[in-house]
């Protein structure tokens, strides 16, 4: 049972990437990775490279998302698939309808697969759900499994310095919705109704560019200097 909230950075791993692009977490010490070339890796929390598969991308894959069976499976925006890794090779799962390019990806419980254009970021609430960062307009939209808006978030309430930027969002054990804010470099945290409860702030995030949680309930937090930060921003009751 979770209870007070709090904020520690439980570890900072660094990565052989310049700029690292996204984060997929796998189970509760683990996540895939990438950057801006055609591989993807898989480290522990102490930085160990544990498994590395190279994509059939041109450059660099769209996004990476782990399945329900812990498949990892990646868009390719040139190709127009989306692609699933088995035993180390990439097989191609979805083929794009015409006009449509694979960009960030999401499972979602009932094992389908939510697909992000560019200027969007989105995850599924426990709920059902689907909250979406909406970069253009600079907003979060969170709409029900019929896809009626059940609210909107524009930053407001939280009294940034900055105006509001969304890019990476995810959902957690709570049902609490978290989205960063690349102008602000912080994190703002919601409850499933859109309240706004918190940010997460002062552990020293820059650039944005990736979110994950780990099963333990910590958030993986892509910084586009090539550094990932751990950190435990719900107590033990």
């Amino acid at each position: 049972m979770f209870g007070n909230s709090y904020r520690e950075v439980i570890a900072t791993i660094p990565t052989n990437h310049k700029r690292l692009l996204g984060v997929a977490c796998v189970g509760g010490a683990e996540a895939w990775i990438y950057g801006n070339n055609k591989t993807i890796i898989r480290i522990d929390i102490h930085g160990t490279v544990r498994d590395t598969v190279t994509t059939t991308c041109l450059s660099c894959p769209g996004g990476i998302s782990v399945t329900r069976g812990g498949e990892l499976i990646y868009s390719d925006i040139f190709s127009g698939t989306v692609n699933f890794v088995r035993d180390g090779k990439s097989e191609t799962l979805i083929i794009a309808p015409q006009g449509w390019t694979p960009w960030r990806l999401c499972c979602t419980r009932s094992r389908d697969i939510l697909d992000g254009g560019n200027p969007l970021f989105m995850s599924e609430n426990n709920n059902r759900d689907v909250c979406v960062s909406d970069r253009n307009a600079d907003t979060v939209v969170v709409v029900d499994n019929t896809g009626k808006v059940r609210f909107r978030y524009n930053g407001t309430q939280a009294r940034r310095e900055k105006s509001f930027a969304p890019r990476d969002i995810v959902t957690d054990a709570l049902s609490q919705i978290i989205v960063a804010d690349n102008n602000n470099n912080c994190l703002h945290i919601l409850d499933q109704n859109g309240k706004f409860l918190r940010c997460v702030e002062d552990c020293e995030l820059t650039n944005l560019s990736g979110l994950s949680v780990d099963s333990e309930g910590r958030l993986w937090v892509v910084c586009d200097n090539g550094e990932i930060k751990v950190i435990k921003y719900l107590g033990q009751s």
